[in-house]
């Protein structure tokens, strides 16, 4: 599907996503620069994608409360891909967590807060 134009894109995420998601994905400027990133992630193989997939329904290989290193998790409140409900369990699961939890936005919602996730992550 990714092999298609922008449109058929649009269309084979409907399902998932949001109402601010749908804004953004409309957006000529957003929704085509967010599809070419996706594009981008699999250009090599979808071999990360489907790992990242069966993450969501088996037994991880890691202990995540031996991570030490502090880790931001971002959600979107009506995010229909990654439900807040994940991030509320990675955040009880990794001892050095930070979630943000953002009212009305959806998977992509990262791309109005560009500014503020970046000056998080330099913050260090």
């Amino acid at each position: 599907m990714l092999d298609q134009g922008d449109d058929a894109v649009r269309e084979a995420f409907d399902g998932a996503l949001s109402e601010r998601d749908r804004i953004l994905f409309a957006d000529p400027v957003i929704g085509t620069k967010v599809i070419a990133s996706m594009r981008e992630g699999l250009r090599q193989g979808p071999g990360g994608a489907g790992w990242d997939n069966v993450a969501w329904v088996g037994p991880w290989d890691i202990d995540l409360a031996a991570i030490e290193t502090p880790v931001l998790l971002w959600y979107g409140e009506d995010d229909l891909m990654a439900p807040p409900a994940h991030g509320w369990w990675l955040h009880e699961h990794l001892p050095n967590s930070q979630l943000v939890l953002r009212s009305g936005e959806g998977h992509f919602g990262h791309v109005d807060h560009f500014a503020e996730v970046l000056q998080a992550l330099t913050a260090a």
